[in-house]
């Protein structure tokens, strides 16, 4: 592909992808207001289907991802995928690829820009993850590579200009046949493209390594990216090809680049963890959805074999300890179980049921306060923000009279996973009074709740899915808010077991053992607390915490006396001996 080739004829209405923008005329429209059922009939679109018809969307292989997609990438749209450095962007989208040349009913192409990295460097990735996914010393290395297309590329200009000579390499070749017939040129089904891309996707990698030649500025910046993204949305939306655009993140925490990046695509996704190589754990995350649901999360492991789903993830964020007081709880037989499942969970860990998308997980979270010989001390979290860490330490020493004082706080949520939900507030005030009582809470216990700067519980949503998880796992009892009905069950360390009071008990709230859950209801979080680690445990605690504060203070006078004592005993002997010797001298 040395020579480049004019824009084929059949591009040249509707949007003009190697130029600024719309060339008019072009799709239904014409240049003119269409009703918007023309559309709809042409594409065939039924009732809530997809813009497309049937096969308006191209399966990723990957139901989990499917489903954070909303079922799929829709043909034509534009998708972000960011992440911070080494989680596995890259990983992911040559999964991807894969997956998608193989589906059925593919052209078995896919069109992937590099501008990262060498197709050398990819090959050798995907050698390794065709390698681990078969077990063998000699894999099918071309069964399993065929369909991915490497162009290593920073100019988008000369990118596009290889795809769309491959749109008119059909045309040229029935040209020159004999008979004038060659390959047939397909469209995708319900699609109305001005331009017949023969992928199946194409993928970027990544947005911030190209450059447009009619843009004075370097690959990255504002205007670069902006234009970039802009010309990459004409190309899906003119071929109906949908388009997969990597891109970097900031050390906030946000995606790199103008905010009217995101604003450009039709869906992010963040691919989220603790950092590369600390928790194998990753979790893809829907930020924005034109064609789906938002907020829906995958769960994916990193293995040899590149990042494996995680079909049922319920108990993937708990402590082995706290899976191991778990599993002592269910033999019933067993004994002293529940005296060995208390003993295996330290201080300091209360675990909550957080609702990720429209799925519920079950997660511990682990505090440690400790003294603190430094001027200042440290506050560090990891999986939570400090901001509500903070918050939450200032409330319990207001409402529930637990005070941190001079020391070190570091809080770590299990598994690597970050949490936003406010329903899991409860469970970091209960993990941190956990630790700085120095009293473990019950290894059967969960708390819900969403902890307001009044002390105040508030009630949280999907209750019915978190208790479900919670259930399922061998949880026995679980502390939530009031309920807002205002029924039987909503008066304060009411208890419930299986059901709220008058209404006949859920299937689902039993435990594998056999037994309910027990489901205790407070007002706040002082309420909980001595729910949660026993209300003559907490005044212990502080008679305990008070008697060595004073022993403390005790000692410290003594010391001071005694050595206020020693320094004027010196004094005085060495002021005797000038005088001895004065006085022997006369």
């Amino acid at each position: 592909m040395g020579a480049r080739l004019s824009q084929p004829k059949s591009a040249s209405r509707g949007w003009d992808v190697t130029g600024s923008g719309f060339t008019g005329g072009g799709g239904a429209g014409g240049g003119r207001l269409v009703p918007i059922t023309a559309y709809a009939n042409s594409a065939g679109l039924a009732a809530g289907a997809a813009p497309g018809g049937e096969h308006g969307r191209v399966s990723t292989g990957a139901s989990e991802v499917d489903r954070v997609l909303g079922g799929g990438l829709v043909r034509g749209s534009v998708v972000l995928l960011a992440g911070s450095p080494g989680i596995g962007k890259s990983t992911l989208v040559l999964q991807l690829a894969r997956s998608i040349a193989k589906a059925p009913g593919a052209r078995g192409r896919v069109a992937y820009i590099a501008g990262e990295e060498s197709p050398a460097q990819i090959a050798r990735r995907a050698v390794r993850l065709v390698e681990a996914e078969a077990e063998q010393e000699d894999p099918d290395l071309a069964g399993g590579l065929a369909g991915i297309e490497v162009l290593n590329e920073t100019s988008l200009d000369g990118a596009l200009q290889v795809l769309l000579d491959e749109a008119i390499r059909p045309a040229v070749e029935r040209s020159a046949a004999p008979d004038g017939a060659g390959p047939p040129s397909a469209s995708p089904a319900g699609s109305d493209a001005s331009i017949d891309l023969p992928f199946d996707a194409v993928i970027v990698d990544s947005i911030q390594t190209m450059y447009l030649d009619g843009v004075a500025s370097a690959a990255g910046t504002v205007s670069q990216v902006r234009e970039c993204a802009l010309r990459l949305l004409q190309l899906a939306k003119a071929s109906s090809v949908p388009v997969v655009l990597v891109g970097h993140m900031t050390k906030a925490g946000e995606v790199a680049g103008p905010r009217v990046l995101e604003h450009l695509v039709d869906a992010v996704v963040l691919l989220e963890g603790e950092g590369a190589g600390t928790a194998p754990v990753r979790v893809l995350r829907s930020a924005k959805n034109r064609f789906g649901a938002t907020s829906e999360v995958a769960l994916l492991v990193m293995s040899d074999a590149g990042l494996v789903e995680v079909e049922d993830p319920a108990g993937m964020f708990l402590s082995p300890a706290r899976a191991e007081a778990l599993r002592c709880l269910r033999h019933a037989d067993a004994h002293d179980a529940e005296d060995a499942a208390s003993a295996l969970v330290p201080a300091g860990s209360a675990v909550t049921a957080t609702l990720e998308g429209r799925r519920a997980l079950c997660v511990e979270i682990e505090a440690l306060c400790n003294s603190s010989a430094a001027e200042w001390p440290r506050h560090r979290a990891s999986g939570v923000s400090v901001d509500r860490v903070h918050m939450l330490l200032a409330v319990l020493a207001k409402h529930a009279g637990v005070r941190v004082g001079r020391s070190d706080v570091y809080l770590s949520v299990a598994g690597g996973i970050r949490l936003r939900d406010p329903a899991a507030e409860a469970a970091v005030a209960a993990s941190l009074a956990s630790s700085a009582l120095d009293i473990a809470m019950p290894a059967d216990t969960a708390i819900l709740g969403e902890v307001a700067l009044s002390g105040e519980l508030r009630a949280v949503a999907g209750e019915d899915e978190r208790l479900r998880a919670l259930a399922a796992l061998g949880f026995r009892r679980v502390i939530l808010p009031l309920d807002s009905s205002g029924d039987a069950a909503s008066a304060p360390g009411s208890r419930v077991g299986g059901a709220r009071a008058g209404k006949k008990p859920r299937k689902w709230m039993q435990r594998p053992d056999g037994g309910r859950l027990t489901i205790v209801r407070v007002r706040d979080i002082r309420e909980a607390l001595a729910s949660a680690l026993g209300r003559n445990a907490i005044r212990d605690a502080r008679a305990a915490h008070r008697r060595t504060k004073a022993a403390r203070t005790a000692a410290a006078r003594k010391t001071d006396s005694d050595l206020e004592g020693a320094s004027m005993w010196e004094t005085g002997g060495w002021l005797d001996g000038i005088g001895d010797a004065s006085g022997g001298g006369e």
